[in-house]
């Protein structure tokens, strides 16, 4: 049936064709007549032209043209893609949690072979050593920022009272309390990573600490650039003076407390999923603690948005926020499902091979 009506438009288009050409050369005949005599047409080309110059075939090719198929619209084209569109999508991240799920039996074997590398990497040390050992060289870093705070304490009250009224002044002032609270990290950084690295560890527990005292870094970081940009002293008289982004105490410090529960959990759950590859879990087994991960990730932002502090609204206002905060949360759903489904929270595009390739499980 399709092939018939793919042939009878054929047939349909050669048969226009030629009635476009007779209508031409009709218009060019008046023309011609004027003109210097030219040879004339082969008797096939007349015989052709009189069938197409009469009434009878002219209403048979006009009604063939009007029952000619016509082409799709481009939007049910459209429709059509976007809905094949997500139906991948969905097929992906159904197929990826299938096998999210299949990784659950074999995480205890992982944890377990795991277990036996660290053993045989740390010899007599415990898991509690290890953990043990990164939380002293977090207090290494934080006791050489101490020191580091106490001997410029002069230094940054001056910059804390200098002049705040010209746009000038206050672009020096942030610029000065920027540096000192980022060279603040730095000396951080130098007492817990560069005292580490002073000395001479085995592979797997070089890199395990360094993955979590890195992620105490980045998180130092982010919380710094939170303080600059919100200044979360509550009840301080100079501490709005001082806030870039303009919002009352209670704010301020709210969205300073969640930016540093979102930012420490994220630093944490990266360095895990580090940890995880160095110890060459498998890729499912690290994409499954990752998205477990996650939901704390999505826990903090919903409980954040929900529980932001907003003025006082009638009662109308207040049922149109609410429905905002419903759209928001499922967006934020959907991010965090199409995303950890996808490709984990945490973890990239890198292989599940540990970074020791030289080193095999048993």
């Amino acid at each position: 049936m399709r092939e018939g009506q793919n042939t009878r438009a054929l047939i349909t288009r050669l048969i226009a064709g030629l009635f476009a050409i007779f209508i031409a050369a009709a218009g060019l005949a008046a023309g011609a007549r004027a003109q210097t005599a030219e040879p004339a047409a082969p008797p096939q080309v007349r015989e052709l032209l009189r069938l197409l110059g009469e009434p009878g075939v002219r209403s048979w090719l006009e009604e063939e043209l009007k029952k000619s198929p016509k082409p799709e619209p481009q939007a049910a084209t459209r429709e059509t893609s976007s809905a094949r569109f997500a139906a991948e999508r969905l097929a992906v991240a159904r197929a990826r949690l299938d096998r999210l799920g299949a990784a659950v039996p074999h995480l205890p074997e992982e944890f377990r072979d795991a277990a036996a590398v660290l053993a045989d990497e740390l010899h007599n040390r415990s898991l509690f050593g290890v953990i043990l050992l990164v939380l002293g060289f977090a207090l290494l870093g934080w006791g050489a920022e101490w020191a580091f705070r106490r001997a410029t304490r002069a230094a940054r009250a001056r910059a804390e009272h200098a002049p705040f009224d010209t746009v000038p002044h206050r672009l020096r002032a942030t610029a000065v309390r920027f540096a000192f609270g980022l060279t603040s990290v730095a000396v951080f950084g130098l007492g817990s990573i560069g005292a580490f690295l002073a000395f001479d560890w085995p592979p797997f527990l070089k890199q395990i600490v360094l993955a979590y005292l890195v992620a105490a870094l980045a998180w130092r970081v982010v919380l710094l650039v939170g303080r600059l940009l919100l200044e979360p002293k509550m009840g301080a008289d100079d501490a709005a003076r001082y806030r870039i982004v303009p919002m009352p105490d209670e704010a301020a410090a709210f969205w300073h407390l969640r930016l540093g529960l979102f930012a420490g959990w994220f630093a944490f759950g990266w360095a895990t999923c580090e940890v995880l590859l160095t110890l060459g879990f498998s890729q499912d087994s690290q994409s499954f603690v990752a998205f477990t991960l996650g939901l704390a990730l999505l826990a903090i932002a919903i409980e954040a948005m929900w529980r932001q502090p907003r003025p006082h609204a009638e009662a109308g206002g207040k049922r149109h926020r609410e429905a905002v905060d419903w759209l928001l949360t499922a967006y934020l759903v959907l991010i965090w499902f199409f995303g950890c489904s996808g490709c984990g929270a945490f973890s990239g595009s890198r292989s599940s091979r540990s970074c020791f390739p030289s080193r095999s499980r048993s």
